[in-house]
């Protein structure tokens, strides 16, 4: 199972993690035929902020008891498309160089987020 959310380190280390994180996206970009869709979203990946173009999801894989695993910690970038989103790259936690206390910290974050969720709160 996965949890979605923006967690805490996008916010806490946004200027860093964007950063590492556009670099790897740009990468992929590559991949899209649309060339305007490709410009909007490589311009927004230089401001560093997610606009109706792309996104990022962090995601942590979590039992059936709550148990969120920190090691599964990625971050997920996806781009629109006319019928939704699409997945443009993937990078884990050890692509981005993130440090084992932010990681356990984010994966804690998002356990949390995926309770509040699930119980409505």
């Amino acid at each position: 199972m996965t949890c979605h959310t923006k967690g805490t380190l996008m916010s806490d280390r946004a200027d860093d993690l964007w950063g590492r994180l556009a670099a790897v996206a740009e990468a992929s970009l590559g991949q899209f035929e649309d060339l305007e869709q490709r410009a909007r979203v490589r311009a927004q990946l230089a401001d560093g902020t997610p606009e109706e173009d792309w996104r990022v999801r962090a995601v942590v894989d979590v039992d059936d008891t709550g148990f969120a695993d920190p090691r599964s910690l990625r971050f997920l970038v996806q781009i629109a498309v006319p019928d939704g989103w699409a997945p443009l790259t993937a990078a884990g936690w050890r692509d981005l160089g993130l440090q084992w206390a932010d990681v356990q910290s984010e994966a804690l974050a998002l356990a949390r987020f995926r309770a509040d969720t699930a119980s409505g709160g």
